[in-house]
Order: C-alpha cells, then structure tokens, then sequence
C-alpha cells in the first residue's frame, strides 16, 4: 500500500478501534493508550523498514487490537476462557505478519521461520512481564483469570485461576499455536 492508502487505513482502523470501545462502554484510557500507539508503532515499523504490508496485515494487526486489546479488557472478566483463545489464536496471526516482514531480508526457510517463532515467543513473554508490572503498579488484573460475580450490590470480582497458572498456560498456548504456524508453512512449503 503506499503512504496515502496508509493513512487513509490507518484512520478507519483508530475509528472503528475508538466505535468499538466506547460502544462496549469501556472507560480505560489505558486501552485507549495501548492501542493506538500498537497501531502507530506498526504503521512506523512498515513505513521506517520499507516493509509494505499489505491491506491483509493491517486487517490483522486490527484484530489482534481489537480483540486483544479493546474487547479483551471487557470480556476477561465475563468469559474467563477468552484470553486463552485469544493466546491460542493470536500469535498464529502474528506470526503471519512477521514472517511476512522478514521475507524482505535475505534468510532461508529455515531461519526465517525459526526467526518468526522465536520473535512470537519473545512478544508473549515481554507481554506477560508488562502484566506482571502493570499488576504490581496499577493492579491492573490482568494475571491471573477473574469472573466479575454481583454479591450483595457489590461488584467483586473472584479468581478462577491463580496468576502464575494463568501466565504458564498463556505462554504454552501461545507456544502452541507458533508452533503451528511454523508446521503450517512447513506443509504449505512442501505441498
């Protein structure tokens, strides 16, 4: 895409990101933050390294927001399995866009998957340690899984799942679904 279709893009992903949240009647400016400075910092990434994603990665960088980000921060403590979707499902398409961008160097194959997965593993993590400070800081919840349960006109929320569980298992399935990526371009490769 080129610069001008960039902008344009990148215009309707903040807008539709904006709909999306106050639709869901979110109020926190930290996923407001977050979320666009992911979709800036991708836009700078693409335009800095010369990458030229194409229309698909934005889209899929867009879900990952929108899912991971705006309507994570509702759903976490309405379905206590969502985020375990989203760390089995998301890395997957992360991995798409990464492995996509490291087709501009020169790697073989091999490293470049090996690369791609890598950086996934290393995403996840670094996630889960600006969790853990997040927690630490702001007891922001988000390690650990929570259900928000009404007791007596008080909303409280109950923990279903310790937050040292929680990170081991968001890292194993985001493990597993890189691992998917990586024996879905073998098969893709060798077919």
């Amino acid at each position: 895409m080129n610069n001008k279709n960039n902008l344009i893009f990148i215009t309707v992903i903040s807008v539709v990101m904006l709909i999306t949240h106050f639709l869901l009647g979110l109020n926190s400016v930290l996923g407001i933050i977050s979320s666009t400075f992911f979709i800036i910092a991708f836009y700078l990434v693409d335009r800095i390294f010369k990458i030229k994603f194409k229309i698909v990665h934005y889209i899929i960088i867009m879900i990952i927001i929108i899912l991971g980000m705006l309507i994570g921060e509702y759903a976490y403590f309405i379905y206590p399995n969502f985020d375990k979707i989203l760390h089995l499902t998301l890395p997957f398409f992360g991995a798409v866009v990464i492995y996509y961008a490291l087709g501009k160097s020169d790697l073989k194959f091999k490293y470049r998957l090996l690369l791609t997965f890598t950086s996934i593993i290393t995403f996840l993590t670094l996630q889960e340690i600006v969790e853990y400070i997040l927690d630490v800081l702001l007891n922001a919840k988000l390690q650990g899984v929570f259900i928000s349960q009404q007791i007596e006109n008080i909303k409280a929320l109950a923990t279903t799942q310790s937050r040292i569980d929680d990170t081991m298992w968001d890292l194993i399935y985001g493990f597993i679904s890189s691992l998917a990526f990586v024996l879905y371009s073998v098969i893709k490769r060798n077919s």
